[in-house]
């Protein structure tokens, strides 16, 4: 076996996806067969192979997961993994008696689904002009490498989220003369996607503020000095953390405001920290990201999961994988087979009844502090690292649905690696078949650029000597120019009012935060 790197081992004459593990017996009630649904649920039952290659790794976690719910597990100060559900799965069936019953029309059915997805498929952004191994789950893992770094920001998007934080800054000032802004989340710790949100805390200087105040406050600043430069605006008061949101209208940015929230610098700290003991962190973080954006369930205040939390599940994850444990692979180079085990863990496999999800594993449900309101309400614990007694998911009242289609996404993708292993065909893309890419996200991205350029002097001429060398000279886009001309100069969308500057004020060199305080980065 390649230590290095694992394929899902897929026979030409695959109809299902069937775990072979001969050489590792398959335990009692084998939670790997488990699905946290009820068998008479509307998802379809469809048997799977995990890696074969990783002799028996998913069974080893298999086999150490079930103990977490026993009696005398109850009480151990550590558990590594997930359990079982064993009231629903006596071990009695298994994959090879389900394809026998069905008689293969399931995954026919199936099969028929699949290929119609592959033929569908477009070439998505990352993937164009490259060539991918003719292996599936090493083209899976190819593709997550490229994915990420067409995500990766560029100076010109970054210097523009700079210059919107300065616009905010702006009319922060007029309300609170030495206030200051920072920024926490994924622009500290550079795991943003191009649609991501800045989230910036304001500290005001006083002991005693009181946020939803301060929320009124300033949300009647932007109402007065900035209704051209900021759009959306809405109000949050009476949540456990009062925010403002609001759309920086050029460019499409959203900013999310608190008020003297000190937690998030201790979060990008600690992120920044996993980040470089972990580097597979940052691959499946911008995957699952995307994941969820592309299903609107990457809001906590609409239900989905934060960013902080599918970094503690990713972390949690990694942990509890036992060759991962050994360091017999490294995560960063198996990133595909991974991944579909990371979906199927949590998407079929996870009893969220029972267990909580650490950085460092899984727990017990019950030895997780909450309120009795909050244990019966919340479907899915994920614990926060920095703060034990934080609950990241007490929001996020749709976890069901989205771990639900971790598994849709799992089966998609598992069977469409088997059918071109089978059929030796190479895919248009494996990744994009989970990944529902929406081409209006480039176009903003490319807006976005064409924004930051118009301010700093960029396009066809060179950044020299780290400084802006001004405006471009060419003739397109005159009308943004002219926008955007007026706003640094605090024309009517900026003006100031008492106490307060006149507009953004003048754009910081180029590459150079303003001040150097809104991004903490590494």
């Amino acid at each position: 076996m390649d230590l290095d790197f694992i394929a899902f081992d897929f026979d030409d004459n695959d109809h299902v996806l069937v775990a072979d593990h001969s050489s590792s017996p398959t335990p009692p009630n084998n939670p790997w067969e488990h699905r946290h649904d009820d068998d008479s649920g509307d998802r379809p039952k469809f048997s799977r192979r995990l890696a074969s290659a990783t002799s028996g790794g998913a069974h080893d976690l298999a086999a150490k997961i079930q103990a977490i719910t026993s009696p005398s597990a109850s009480s151990s100060p550590a558990a590594d993994p997930l359990p079982a559900d064993n009231s629903r799965n006596n071990g009695s069936s298994s994959a090879k008696r389900r394809r026998d019953d069905n008689g293969g029309t399931e995954t026919n059915l199936l099969d028929d689904f699949v290929i119609a997805k592959l033929e569908d498929a477009n070439v998505p952004v990352w993937s164009e002009g490259k060539d991918y191994s003719e292996d599936p789950s090493r083209r899976l893992h190819e593709e997550i490498v490229d994915f990420a770094a067409y995500m990766r920001s560029t100076p010109d998007e970054t210097r523009l989220r700079e210059t919107v934080l300065h616009a905010v800054e702006s009319i922060v000032r007029s309300v609170w003369r030495t206030a200051e802004v920072h920024t926490f989340g994924s622009f500290v710790t550079g795991l943003y996607l191009p649609h991501s949100d800045l989230d910036v805390t304001v500290h005001t200087g006083q002991t005693q503020s009181d946020g939803k105040r301060c929320v009124y406050r300033l949300a009647d600043a932007f109402r007065r000095l900035g209704t051209q430069e900021f759009c959306n605006l809405e109000t949050i008061a009476f949540a456990r953390v009062p925010i403002i949101k609001v759309v920086h209208t050029l460019s499409g940015f959203q900013i999310d405001i608190s008020f003297n929230q000190s937690s998030g610098f201790v979060t990008a700290k600690y992120i920044n920290d996993k980040l470089t003991q972990v580097p597979a962190l940052r691959w499946f973080v911008l995957v699952l990201k995307m994941f969820l954006y592309s299903r609107e369930a990457n809001e906590v205040f609409n239900g989905g999961l934060s960013s902080y939390t599918v970094i503690t599940m990713v972390l949690g994850f990694l942990e509890s994988h036992p060759l991962v444990k050994e360091r017999v692979i490294r995560p960063e180079e198996n990133l595909g087979v991974l991944l579909l085990e990371m979906l199927e863990l949590y998407g079929d496999l996870f009893e969220m009844r029972k267990v909580a999800i650490t950085d460092q594993g899984f727990i017990p449900r019950s030895r997780v502090p909450m309120s009795s309101q909050d244990a019966t309400r919340v479907p899915l614990v994920v614990v926060d690292p920095t703060n034990p007694a934080n609950v990241l998911t007490v929001g996020s009242r749709e976890a069901v649905p989205i771990l639900h289609s971790f598994f849709s996404s799992f089966t998609l993708l598992a069977r469409a690696m088997a059918i071109c292993k089978a059929k030796k065909r190479a895919p248009k893309t494996l990744l994009g078949l989970i990944l529902q890419y929406d081409a209006r996200v480039d176009r903003r991205r490319q807006q976005q650029i064409e924004l930051s350029r118009e301010i700093y002097g960029y396009g066809e001429d060179e950044e020299q000597g780290g400084k802006s060398k001004g405006y471009g000279s060419g003739a397109k886009s005159r009308s943004l120019r002219a926008k955007v001309e007026q706003k640094m100069r605090g024309g009517k969308s900026g003006g100031g009012g008492k106490g307060g500057q006149q507009g953004r004020g003048p754009p910081a060199p180029a590459g150079k935060p303003h001040g150097g305080k809104y991004a903490q980065r590494k």
